[in-house]
């Protein structure tokens, strides 16, 4: 392959708007959470935001339930939708109506789990004893948010499955900007950390009646009710979903692990110092990777009608955007991260920069990558998929442990950005590979232009 072929206008152009819009209201939620953490961290003091980070971290397991369906939704809501049958209709509400009371069950299943939890609070982490009970209040409303969180989800991946991807962006933008004037209204109020957290519920169930709204706008013949669930689909439903929940479980290894560890075995002060910077890294992740939904539609419609080079170029020029993107703000984090923090949260939070530094590097390596993890799914390449997932989850746990061990808060920073080196560099082999990429075409296509771009910084 000597060149990079041409990509379809229309497939780009759905990638472009998602991509535009999803970066607007990334940015809004990106300046609420700046604004907002120095009032709530003055507020609540770096002892009760730790018990809210790890709270969240805790619950933030609950997702593993979601056993890979919301994408599989997605999958099944675009082919059908784009049938002209009678009966794809009718196969989605199934579809939708199945789904929707298997993430009722996995809710209740989640909730029954958080409630071992919060009632061995005190023996599992290190809490101090007067902040148990507020611990166990703050665990018992986010885990029920969650729960309730799985069978309403479903109305976003059938907004994501129609390609609705920029009305979702519009309704992020709304709840972000409710939630930042809601925190400001609750912390002046003295509502403390359970008033934030009833305010964030209720700004959640908002978006989730929002999103109900327009999927019966847009579908009125949509019919999701219990009685439609069919035991025959789960076979079909699992063999995709499946791929997804070890993809899941990587994520969770990544990005909620690491907070945990620190929760068992540090203080709640340890807990918030490492959270700012990860708050920070994955703030910046949302920014450049919101528009990443769009792509696995695209790809599975291209792998249907066998159009390899124009994968190919999606591919490549994803990639290419990505990467060029995320190394710019890593400079930023590297020569500007320590005086930001401190004119942002204080010298309290200096021990940040380093956490800070060690997750931009490791995200910078997974962003070459990124796209590729969007597409093999996609393009039906869940045995792989499969293995290379798994095997973050064990990479990624092993070497957190260990960073943990040798070097504290800053080792479990460092062993993150070391298994993601790791793992990525595998695996950039293995997609190269299943899209017949000559490894110079790659590094002459994105990696070469963004080395250019970046010597002026």
């Amino acid at each position: 392959m000597s060149r990079e072929p041409a990509a379809p206008g229309g497939i780009l152009g759905r990638v472009v708007a998602s991509a535009a819009t999803g970066a607007v209201a990334t940015l809004v939620g990106a300046a609420v959470a700046f604004g907002t953490m120095p009032l709530t961290v003055r507020h609540l003091g770096p002892e009760a935001f730790g018990l809210w980070t790890l709270a969240s971290g805790v619950v933030g397991y609950m997702g593993l339930l979601d056993v890979g369906l919301s994408p599989a939704l997605v999958t099944q809501t675009a082919a059908l939708t784009t049938r002209r049958d009678a009966n794809a209709r009718d196969e989605l509400s199934s579809i939708v109506s199945t789904i929707v009371v298997l993430y009722a069950g996995l809710g209740l299943l989640g909730a029954l789990g958080l409630c071992g939890i919060a009632l061995a609070a005190g023996v599992l982490f290190q809490i101090p004893a007067h902040e148990v009970a507020t611990f166990r209040v703050v665990l018992a409303l986010i885990g029920l948010q969650t729960a309730i969180g799985f069978p309403m989800s479903v109305w976003n991946a059938v907004l994501v499955g129609l390609q609705a991807v920029p009305l979702l962006n519009l309704l992020g933008i709304v709840t972000g900007l409710a939630r930042g004037a809601g925190t400001v209204v609750v912390l002046h109020a003295g509502g403390g950390l359970l008033g934030l957290v009833t305010m964030n519920f209720a700004v959640t169930a908002v978006g989730w009646a929002l999103s109900w709204w327009q999927v019966r706008r847009r579908m009125p013949d949509l019919v999701v009710h219990c009685a439609r669930f069919e035991r025959a689909r789960l076979g079909a439903i699992a063999n995709w979903s499946g791929a997804m929940l070890v993809w899941a479980v990587a994520g969770y290894a990544l990005h909620q692990a690491d907070r945990v560890m620190i929760g068992m075995a540090l203080s709640m002060t340890a807990v918030a110092v490492y959270e700012v910077a990860a708050r920070l890294v994955l703030t910046s992740r949302s920014v450049l990777q919101g528009w990443l939904s769009v792509v696995m539609p695209a790809a599975a419609a291209l792998t249907e009608v066998a159009a390899k080079d124009e994968l190919r170029s999606l591919y490549l020029r994803a990639t290419r955007y990505l990467f060029a993107s995320y190394a710019g703000i890593t400079l930023a984090f590297v020569a500007l991260g320590r005086p930001f923090l401190r004119l942002w949260l204080g010298a309290d939070f200096d021990g940040s920069y380093a956490v800070l530094v060690w997750l931009a590097f490791g995200t910078l390596c997974q962003s070459q990558a990124l796209v590729g993890h969007v597409m093999l799914p996609a393009m039906g390449e869940l045995v792989l998929f499969r293995r290379f997932m798994a095997g973050y989850a064990v990479v990624t746990l092993v070497c957190s442990a260990l960073g943990l061990w040798v070097a504290g808060v800053v080792g479990v920073a460092a062993g993150v950005a070391t298994a993601i080196a790791l793992v990525e560099s595998r695996f950039l082999v293995s997609i190269w590979r299943r899209l017949e990429l000559a490894p110079a075409v790659v590094l002459r296509a994105c990696h070469a232009r963004v080395a250019l771009g970046l010597i002026p910084a």
